[in-house]
């Protein structure tokens, strides 16, 4: 919290008590929307908590995903977070790894009309491309080791800066894992 203090970062919420809300655990859609999930990293007493702050903050809708469930180990599949399973590149277009993704949030995407770029099985488990860094609206930060993907992203129209990420990559990290939200000016709206 000190960090956060020095950097003049307002603390809006601790989640406490039996609360889990993990920090991957949303996915900025537009300026109004984040996409929430339930894993083994957030429950539904920490989405309880967080919820109210995020209305506070202007976000009007959350819609919320359950991820697959991590057993012992990473080889029987699942994720712990959101972010390593859809990465926003631009308005209303993601990638994402369908393996992992419900069945109630690839309806409610394709409600809202985005475009899914769909990433590979091998580049997922690999290197993680959902988990990128949007600078603005059609401008991305990318693991470079992930060629289809960047592939199928360029084809779209957006610019992918290619980002050298097999440092990150002992443990199931990306680059989003290590920068999280940068400061930026306001998005678009999902209606926008």
């Amino acid at each position: 919290l000190r960090f956060l203090a020095k950097i003049n970062c307002p603390v809006l919420l601790t989640v406490h008590g039996k609360g889990l809300f993990g920090g991957g655990a949303s996915v900025q859609i537009a300026e109004d929307v984040i996409m929430l999930f339930k894993s083994v990293s957030t429950n539904d007493d920490g989405l309880e908590q967080v919820i109210p702050v995020l209305r506070r903050c202007g976000v009007k809708e959350m819609p919320i995903a359950h991820l697959t469930t991590i057993y012992d180990h990473f080889d029987s599949g699942g994720e712990f977070h959101l972010d390593m399973i859809i990465g926003i590149v631009d308005l209303r277009t993601a990638v994402i790894y369908p393996g992992y993704l419900d069945f109630q949030m690839f309806k409610w995407l394709k409600s809202k009309r985005f475009n899914l770029i769909e990433i590979p099985k091998d580049e997922h488990h690999q290197f993680y491309p959902a988990n990128c860094v949007i600078l603005e609206p059609g401008k991305i930060i990318m693991t470079s080791e992930a060629k289809e993907t960047i592939r199928r992203v360029r084809e779209t129209g957006v610019e992918v800066i290619e980002f050298d990420g097999s440092g990150l990559r002992s443990g199931a990290n990306g680059i989003r894992c290590v920068v999280m939200q940068l400061v930026r000016d306001p998005g678009p709206r999902l209606e926008d």
